[in-house]
């Protein structure tokens, strides 16, 4: 199974029991110390702690993903988009949680949003390369994880699922042969 490169924000909440900077996935990693709910409550009120901003509503619908509540986090990353249209990192949660969904469609819309608004930034392409990978399509996986490495020489996902690829086609041809 491939695993999507979800972006997490650092986010510093002031005067919410947190003395040091949090990001949702630190909260999630603390999580097993604390049920589900106790966490999606302190996550709110962070939300209500420091209002209007991209990367609290970010960093909660990541927490969502991680939970395997796609729809909460489609929410939560629309309000962020709201607040921080040109955050590219919203964009990739966004295709991540339709790739959950299994709209995979959109997903490839969402990842190719971010790269309109940074073309550098190896995380979409990465994430593009596994859908086409999920749809079949060798080749395009292959362009866009060539894209991710030629950006980010030091993505070892990318390799890994580019050698995963050349792989299969090379299963492929020989079971032709």
């Amino acid at each position: 199974m491939k695993s999507y490169l979800l972006t997490i924000a650092a986010l510093s909440l002031v005067g919410t029991g947190f003395n040091i900077p949090v990001n949702a996935q630190d909260d999630f990693n603390h999580s097993q110390s604390q049920s589900s709910a106790s966490l999606s409550i302190n996550l709110a009120q962070n939300i209500n702690t420091v209002p209007n901003t991209a990367e609290a509503y970010n960093n909660r619908g990541i927490f969502y993903i991680n939970l395997g509540e796609p729809t909460k986090a489609l929410a939560d990353f629309e309000q962020a988009i709201e607040l921080n249209p040109n955050n590219v990192d919203i964009y990739i949660n966004r295709g991540i949680a339709y790739v959950q969904l299994r709209n995979l469609e959109q997903a490839l819309n969402e990842f190719s949003k971010a790269i309109e608004i940074d073309p550098n930034y190896y995380k979409a392409y990465y994430n593009i390369g596994n859908v086409y990978s999920e749809l079949g399509n060798m080749e395009k996986a292959l362009t866009n994880y060539h894209q991710a490495i030629k950006i980010n020489p030091q993505s070892g996902e990318a390799y890994n699922n580019r050698g995963n690829i050349y792989a299969i086609i090379k299963g492929i041809q020989q079971s032709i042969s």
